[in-house]
């Protein structure tokens, strides 16, 4: 049993060796070798049940092939994972169908290596992104933190986590921490919102109206007004939150991008911007998370679709022609791309790290 596993692990790594090597090479995965290794890594669990008469790992292999499957394709649908992932993990899912977790068996080997490959990933993307932002020409992103809006809203920030924690404290409403944070974040949004609709001229204003009411009950009351350690620690908790996430906008939308122009374009690139084909004019826009979601779920996501941002793979040699022929009066137009790196490598680099697991 123990060689047949040994030779199941020996062309589950041979496999993603040859794939990291073609995905660093031409940054695309041969439809014709996933076949082939498709083939095979059925071929030997079949062996393997004929040799064990063990045909429960047949059922196995198809729960873990199924599960793989509707995971993957919906990751791919959302731009996650490119179309060669998604074939390398299918052929993971059969070489290697089940993991153990807290002496359990489950059929999702290939998803936990997915999710173990982004994380093995997500600390070259960091290190490499703050080098990037510190850079000379991408210094000038982090001055966008500490514009005169930014400082209004920490401003307003302050006046409202005074006024949560005053209100708790007057009222005797005792929280954990989590639960206080998770109030307080939410209240902070209202309060931008309520800032936003008042366009910032009251917001401070409100805020110390409504402050002021809260103090004049708590003499009425006679009750403590305010914890300073509470609220310190409240206020640096949200305010490192909100940097972290300010600093994660810019490094995705400014340094993880690259400007290119229509002649220099090559497939594997991803624009930033879908592009839509309506009445003989191309458009390009750009869409959230939640729009893409949203249009998606109507049907609409497709409709004058040409060229799809969110597709992990990036653009095909199609698509560079269709871009190519409709700019061919303004080839030197720039647009923008998302800076990519091979994946394939980092499932090699999981996998071996699960045999040690």
């Amino acid at each position: 049993m123990f060689c047949y596993d040994f030779l199941l692990i020996f062309v589950a790594v041979f496999f993603l060796s040859i794939c990291s090597y073609q995905d660093i090479k031409t940054r695309t995965i041969s439809n014709k070798l996933v076949f082939y290794f498709l083939i095979v890594a059925f071929l030997l669990k079949l062996t393997q049940a004929i040799i064990q008469n063990n045909f429960s790992i047949l059922l196995s292999v198809f729960l873990s092939f199924i599960i793989t499957f509707i995971i993957c394709y919906v990751f791919w649908e959302l731009g996650i994972i490119a179309g060669g992932d998604l074939k390398i993990l299918l052929v993971i899912s059969i070489l290697s169908p089940q993991i153990t977790i807290f002496s359990k068996t489950f059929p999702f080997f290939a998803i936990v290596l997915l999710f173990l490959g982004f994380l093995v990933l997500a600390p070259y993307i960091f290190i490499y992104s703050l080098i990037k932002l510190f850079s000379k020409p991408k210094r000038k992103h982090l001055r966008s933190i500490l514009t005169k809006s930014k400082a209004t809203n920490t401003l307003t920030t302050i006046f409202a986590l005074f006024f949560i924690n005053s209100f708790l404290n007057i009222f005797s409403i005792y929280l954990s921490f989590v639960s206080l944070f998770v109030i307080s974040f939410i209240l902070v949004i209202l309060f931008s919102k309520i800032i936003i609709l008042l366009k910032n001229k009251w917001s401070i204003f409100l805020l110390f109206i409504l402050y002021f009411c809260l103090f004049f009950y708590s003499l009425i009351s006679k009750t403590v007004v305010f914890d300073l350690n509470s609220f310190v620690f409240l206020f640096f908790t949200i305010f490192t939150f909100t940097i972290v996430f300010s600093l994660t906008k810019i490094i995705t939308e400014e340094v993880l991008v690259d400007k290119k122009k229509i002649y220099q374009l090559q497939d594997g690139d991803v624009p930033t911007h879908n592009y839509y084909l309506i009445k003989n004019k191309l458009f390009s826009k750009k869409l959230t998370f939640k729009k893409t979601v949203k249009l998606l779920i109507t049907n609409q996501y497709y409709k004058d679709l040409k060229i799809d941002s969110k597709k992990a793979g990036g653009l095909s040699k199609e698509d560079v022609s269709f871009l190519k022929k409709h700019y061919k009066k303004n080839l030197s137009k720039k647009i923008s791309v998302k800076k990519t790196i091979p994946f394939t490598p980092t499932l090699l680099i999981s996998y071996i790290i699960l045999l040690f697991v």
